[in-house]
């Protein structure tokens, strides 16, 4: 009885340590790993010269691993890398160890310094953001950061928050053109051409040329049916204020006579998970070169705020739903929402 009871507390022992093994293995497998690291500045009071090189060095919190780092960033003989007063800057770190998991992240240092031809004095606020392959990120920051002449560095560390993008304003990470046909369908070779610009027209920030044509059916947009076309973004960081009320211009080239009748939406969306949008319902292009343009509402975005535009369909203007055949929403399928 006795040599029983052993062989079975042996068992529980030897299944508890398999079972905490496969635990820690799996919860070790699956934890996150660094992907992309980001050195954002808020230039304020005192300008940073043209040829002064920015070192960024980010470690892990004992100092073990570097994690990500910056050598002589934006230090040239064109005023193009001057940090003007009020300005915000992105540096691009380039991440040295990207096996790194978050919680082995988790308090990270940052040590910044300059290098300068001469005198020069940096005043600005900083934050560098780690990301993680699950979609995370995790953030240090200083603010009221004085660096005098050559050589001159600070040191921070990062808490255990998520990064709120305090210092630079969300930007321009994809684009949609989103359809729903409706009263005259659009022939498999009339192709869509659509741009996207800023509302003073100055900049490009999405366009495609040439979509959704061939000489089969499958590009053939028929009566009620809903299209998602991907943009391509061409100012990728593009800031969300600068996109506010942003003008898009949609044309068809045909194949002979085609009339095409629809309801059109573009989503640009921003880094922070947030979009806006333009849309035009009862559009109807006419054959060759037609051409329809519209706008986004201005939403009054100002400094480093920004509206939430809710998901597509319901709710977007005053409860209304836009997209709308017989008297009932029309569904979008495969389209997530953006909260």
């Amino acid at each position: 009885m006795i040599r029983r009871f052993y062989k079975l507390a042996s068992l529980v022992i030897v299944v508890t340590i398999i079972s905490g093994f496969l635990r820690t293995t799996v919860a070790h497998a699956a934890e996150p790993t660094l992907v992309r690291a980001e050195l954002i500045t808020h230039t304020d009071g005192d300008n940073k010269d043209h040829d002064t090189g920015i070192f960024a060095t980010v470690t892990s919190q004992d100092g073990r691993r570097l994690l990500a780092q910056i050598l002589n960033a934006d230090s040239s003989g064109t005023d193009a890398t001057e940090y003007n007063d009020d300005s915000v800057q992105i540096v691009r770190l380039v991440v040295e160890d990207d096996q790194v998991t978050k919680s082995d992240s988790d308090g990270f240092k940052v040590r910044l310094a300059i290098q300068t031809n001469g005198h020069d004095t940096w005043k600005f606020d900083a934050q560098v953001i780690l990301y993680f392959s699950d979609g995370t990120n995790l953030f240090a920051e200083r603010r009221n950061i004085s660096l005098v002449n050559n050589r001159a560095q600070v040191a921070f560390a990062a808490g255990n928050q998520v990064a709120t993008s305090t210092l630079v304003e969300p930007t321009l990470v994809a684009a949609e053109l989103i359809t729903h046909t409706d009263g005259d369908n659009k022939d498999h070779d009339t192709t869509i051409f659509a741009t996207v610009t800023t509302k003073d027209e100055t900049s490009l920030l999405a366009q495609v040329l040439n979509a959704d044509s061939s000489g089969t059916n499958a590009t053939e947009y028929n009566d009620e049916s809903v299209h998602t076309v991907k943009l391509v973004a061409e100012s990728v960081g593009a800031n969300e204020s600068d996109s506010d009320g942003f003008k898009v211009r949609l044309a068809i080239q045909t194949n002979g006579h085609d009339t095409w009748k629809f309801d059109a939406q573009v989503i640009l969306y921003f880094s922070d998970g947030t979009d806006l949008f333009a849309e035009r319902q009862n559009i109807s292009l006419v054959n060759d070169h037609a051409e329809v343009v519209f706008s986004a509402p201005t939403v009054g975005v100002a400094g480093f705020g920004h509206v939430h535009v809710t998901g597509f369909g319901l709710g977007r203007v005053n409860g209304n739903c836009w997209l709308r055949h017989n008297g009932s929403c029309v569904s979008v399928p495969g389209h997530t929402p953006k909260k």
